[in-house]
């Protein structure tokens, strides 16, 4: 079929050569969108659980809330930007929206979006494709949680004081997009540059066989 393109006159030769130039174009826009260096800005969660199971961290919210039945920490990336930011939620009630996710205490367990059970020290990780349209990266979407039960102590470690903390169900983790190489766009790109390479052979051939 690409021959008959080429071998069939000038003007369908003409019209693949635009349709293919227009493709490349496309590649150089979303290439230099997604390699150019994005915002930058690293504020990750400061959180985690000591060895003594005592909550060590920084609190990131500004609501105020009676008591904190379920408290979970994400931090935050996207594609193409520099860091990471902290997705903080607490709530006074046994459930929370996070990350277009929704956390539910039961007890010491974590339920998620009413599907995933997670017991203490358990962890959850989901990843799905997003996106397809960028010829040189899949956009990716990946969150990971651990729930660590019911914590009890939060713990100062430039004093080493403990004191008493919630009882508060706690979850860490990290959520957001990021790339992963399209291999499929870049076989493409390939292949659109070779047959950009084709027509201009194949139309210096012609010209000098007419001359």
């Amino acid at each position: 079929m690409t021959r008959e393109i080429f071998t069939k006159g000038a003007k369908k030769n003409k019209i693949f050569k635009t349709v293919v130039i227009i493709i490349l174009c496309y590649y150089i826009l979303m290439g230099w969108i997604t390699f150019s260096p994005g915002p930058r800005g690293d504020y990750p969660c400061v959180a985690m659980i000591s060895e003594d199971g005592c909550f060590a961290g920084r609190s990131y919210t500004r609501e105020e809330v009676e008591t904190k039945n379920i408290e979970v920490y994400l931090t935050y990336y996207r594609a193409g930007y520099g860091g990471a930011g902290c997705l903080h939620k607490v709530s006074d009630v046994n459930e929370v929206n996070v990350a277009n996710h929704l956390f539910q205490k039961d007890g010491e367990n974590l339920i998620i979006d009413n599907k995933i059970t997670l017991k203490k020290n358990q962890e959850w990780e989901n990843i799905k494709i997003l996106s397809f349209w960028n010829p040189w990266a899949l956009v990716k979407e990946k969150i990971s949680v651990i729930n660590y039960g019911i914590i009890t102590c939060a713990k100062d470690f430039e004093t080493g004081n403990i004191l008493s903390y919630g009882p508060t169900l706690i979850a860490i983790g990290s959520s957001g997009t990021y790339y992963e190489i399209n291999y499929i766009g870049i076989l493409i790109f390939i292949i659109l540059i070779g047959l950009l390479v084709y027509s201009y052979i194949y139309s210096k051939k012609t010209a000098r066989q007419k001359t």
